[in-house]
C-alpha cells in the first residue's frame, strides 16, 4: 500500500492581500438607516451582582471579538435575569463599538420560570447607532453561554475569571456564504489505482461566518 503524508490548503470565496484601506463590495459599511445583520462573536469577562435576589441578578459583559459587519468590535453592557416571580425574562443592553461607529442593541430572552440561570439565547433589537452605524435597524438571535466559576484555589488565592460568549450566528435555515481558508496535512491513499486516490483531509483556519474552524473529510 502506498500511502503519502502532505500539506493542503483550501480557500472559501475570493482570498487575497488588502493593500489599502479600502473596503471591498461586501465589507463597505452600510448607509443610514440601513438594515444590517449581526454575525460573529464577543468573548471576555463577565461579573454577577447578586444584592437583591428578589429583582434577579445583574450579568456585566465586557468582551471584544469578530463581529460583522462591523469588523474588530468591543462588547459592553449587561443584563438581569429574573427576580422572585412566577414567569419572567431576562433583558438588557449590549453596545458595540468599532472605529467606526457603533450599535446599541436591547436583549430580550425567553420566558423563564423566576430566579432561572441566564438563559441560553436573546432575542435582540438595534435601537441605535453611532458614526457610520447612525440609524442602523435590526433584530435577530444572539446565543449566550456562560461558564459558571470552579471551586476557589486553597490558601486565599484569587478565584478564576468568569467568562461569557455571545455568538451572533446565521437564522435557521439561512443561506451563508463561507469565506476564509483551512490549512493542514493530508494523506493519499493509492491501494486501488482502478477505482482512483483517496485523499483525506484534516485542517483548522478562519472561515466566516463561524471563526476559528476545523475542516475534516475526504475525496476520491
Amino acid at each position: 500500500m502506498r500511502c503519502y503524508r502532505r500539506w493542503f490548503g483550501m480557500a472559501f470565496g475570493l482570498v487575497g492581500l488588502v493593500m489599502s484601506p479600502a473596503l471591498s463590495d461586501e465589507q463597505a459599511a452600510p448607509t443610514a438607516g440601513e438594515t444590517i445583520v449581526l454575525k460573529g462573536k464577543i468573548f471576555g469577562p463577565y461579573t454577577v451582582n447578586r444584592a437583591n435576589p428578589d429583582i434577579g441578578s445583574t450579568y456585566e459583559l465586557s468582551g471584544s471579538g469578530q463581529i460583522q459587519p462591523l469588523g474588530q468590535s468591543r462588547g459592553t453592557g449587561s443584563f438581569r435575569t429574573p427576580g422572585n416571580v412566577a414567569v419572567g425574562h431576562a433583558e438588557g443592553t449590549l453596545t458595540l463599538t468599532d472605529q467606526q461607529g457603533s450599535v446599541t442593541l436591547t436583549l430580550v430572552g425567553p420566558d423563564q420560570r423566576g430566579l432561572a440561570p441566564p438563559p441560553d439565547h436573546f432575542t435582540y433589537t438595534i435601537t441605535g447607532g453611532t458614526g457610520t452605524f447612525q440609524g442602523a435597524k435590526g433584530s435577530g438571535n444572539v446565543a449566550l453561554e456562560i461558564l459558571l466559576p470552579g471551586p476557589t484555589p486553597r490558601g486565599g488565592g484569587p478565584g478564576p475569571v468568569l467568562t461569557f460568549t455571545l455568538n451572533f450566528g446565521p437564522e435557521t435555515g439561512e443561506r451563508i456564504v463561507l469565506k476564509g481558508k483551512i490549512f493542514g496535512p493530508y494523506t493519499v491513499n493509492r491501494t486501488n489505482p482502478d477505482i482512483g486516490s483517496t485523499y483525506e483531509l484534516s485542517g483548522s483556519g478562519q472561515i466566516q461566518p463561524l471563526g476559528q474552524s476545523r475542516g475534516t473529510g475526504s475525496f476520491r
